[in-house]
């Protein structure tokens, strides 16, 4: 089963991007954003994600080249799927 993680905020400027960063220990996001360039929308689909796994996130506004510095950190844990399949034989 894939998993994905979907983060979304309110916009904190007019004509901001954002850079979204994610961690696996609650202030420990990693100094290089998920996203390859900065996001123009308030939405972010993280699909890098492995089940059990507890994930963190922060987001900042970048506006004509400046940091707006991190937002709130939010977090989840991505569920384990129950096994498929189950069938039972009876003799």
């Amino acid at each position: 089963m894939t998993h994905q993680a979907v983060l979304s905020w309110t916009a904190s400027v007019d004509g901001g991007q954002y850079n979204v960063y994610r961690g696996t220990a609650a202030g420990a996001e990693g100094a290089t954003p998920l996203n390859s360039t900065p996001i123009t929308g308030t939405s972010y689909t993280d699909s890098t994600v492995v089940a059990g796994t507890t994930y963190y996130y922060v987001v900042e506004t970048i506006l004509n080249g400046v940091s707006s510095g991190k937002s709130n950190e939010v977090s989840g844990t991505i569920p384990i799927a129950p096994p498929t399949g189950l069938t039972l034989t009876v003799s």
